[in-house]
């Protein structure tokens, strides 16, 4: 039986992502490796949306890591993808790219909101009963909100918001302040980005809601080892939660049991997108999903394969 060995690699806005996969003609998938790195990508991009020397020099290194276990598996293909921050981002980005796509020795494909919408669903709703029942999955990356509501095949709504765990924390939360105030404000503005879509989602509605990617998985990993519930994220969670954040009152105090250090200085704003979320889509219960956008690339190559 012939296989060959993929990487499917995301260019986030927190953090880039790279899974290499060995994938068989009978479709069995036998995962190899899986990195990460914190690059940040967001907090570089300037107002004139051209990104910083120090943010691509970052990025350029993790990439040159990447290339170390790319060479080492001896992958046969490499899909790259770039998100919110690569699609905004207008000055000096296409010589970042040109240096990206030499050190990978692969093209990195910038995709819409609607696409990285897409492959989040195909990720997080492989492998799990969600494609039996019609699901909500929501993705908060660093940059953009992605909401998709879908069973099986068929997807009925999607969206991608710009609103993200990076861009919150530094927009709302520049002070270091864990403070009503700052809290009050990032979740009216997330409320705001949500309304437009919010009637649409609820008349659509949902049978369960999953969450993909490090915010969403935070307060789950969160909600579970401090035995605020099992796991799942509730009303209830997200409350218990916003008092310990307030209780801890600057950001440079957040660490929880459960927490993963690289994820202390974004959660508040990533919490205010979730608690938006649940507040305005009437949200009573979400889920961890282990698939998300990297996921859902591999998934596509091993269906084009077969």
């Amino acid at each position: 039986m012939s296989s060959k060995k993929v990487a499917t690699i995301d260019l986030g806005s927190n953090s880039f992502h790279m899974l290499i996969s060995e994938i068989y003609t009978d479709g069995e998938i036998k995962e190899l490796y899986r990195g990460k790195s914190k690059v940040q990508l967001r907090s570089g991009l300037t107002e004139a949306h051209g990104l910083t020397d120090e943010a691509q020099e970052r990025a350029l290194e993790c990439l040159e890591n990447f290339t170390l276990s790319l060479k080492h598996y001896q992958v046969d293909e490499v899909k790259v993808v770039g998100t919110y921050t690569l699609r905004k981002a207008k000055e000096n980005i296409a010589t970042f790219l040109k240096r990206a796509e030499q050190i990978l020795e692969a093209k990195v494909e910038v995709i819409s909101g609607e696409e990285e919408a897409r492959l989040v669903y195909v990720g997080a709703s492989a492998n799990t009963k969600a494609q039996k029942k019609k699901a909500l999955i929501v993705d908060i990356g660093g940059g953009s909100t992605e909401l998709v509501i879908g069973k099986n095949q068929d997807l009925k709504a999607l969206v991608s918001l710009e609103m993200g765990c990076v861009s919150m924390q530094n927009k709302f939360f520049a002070d270091g302040l864990l403070t009503l105030s700052n809290f009050t404000r990032a979740i009216q503005h997330a409320c705001q980005l949500i309304e437009p879509i919010a009637n649409e989602y609820l008349q659509h509605g949902w049978e369960m809601s999953l969450g993909s990617s490090g915010t969403i998985r935070s307060i789950a990993d969160v909600a579970l080892a401090n035995n605020y519930s099992d796991g799942a994220i509730t009303r209830e969670v997200m409350e218990a939660l916003a008092v310990k954040l307030l209780e801890k009152k600057v950001v440079a105090n957040i660490h929880f049991n459960g927490l993963r250090q690289d994820r202390e200085s974004i959660l508040a704003g990533g919490f205010c997108v979730l608690y938006a979320l649940f507040d305005r889509l009437n949200i009573k219960k979400m889920l961890k999903s282990d698939g998300a956008l990297r996921e859902g690339m591999l998934y596509e190559i091993v269906n084009n394969y077969h």
